[in-house]
């Protein structure tokens, strides 16, 4: 009986904290910010590619959004990693305000005004980052 019981008490303990377990997948930019460079790297080259091949396989069903997302990974090959995570890790730090968003989208919005400037330029070694 007593077992019974305590199956119970783990189940219902189970159900009230997967919500708040679950919630801790996503990262926030206090957690980015913590992170290591190797961290910060990880994340803005996992979101590039995710939303560079989503746009060029059509993925993405608004067709503003896929133009703008084509538009800022087609800016972003002319710069490295290290630039990215530079330029995002910036931006960033730079706006507060909007950290309680979503870290893919506060992504876009950092490459979108790196990529409004005139000429982005390409940081050195960039050539060799590019390849990867």
């Amino acid at each position: 009986m007593r077992r019974h019981a305590l199956c119970g008490h783990v189940l219902a303990l189970a159900l009230v904290c997967g919500p708040a377990v679950a919630a801790e997948v996503y990262m926030s930019a206090d957690d980015y910010l913590m992170g290591s460079q190797q961290e910060r790297w990880g994340f803005v080259q996992g979101v590039y590619d995710t939303y560079g091949a989503m746009a060029r396989q059509g993925k993405i069903a608004d067709p503003k959004l896929s133009a703008a997302v084509n538009g800022i990974t087609d800016c972003a090959t002319k710069v490295s990693v290290n630039e990215l995570e530079q330029t995002f890790t910036s931006w960033l730090e730079s706006n507060p305000d909007r950290w309680n968003e979503k870290m893919p989208s506060l992504f876009l919005a950092a490459l979108d005004a790196r990529c409004a400037e005139p000429n982005p330029t390409r940081a050195q070694g960039a050539s060799a980052a590019a390849a990867n």
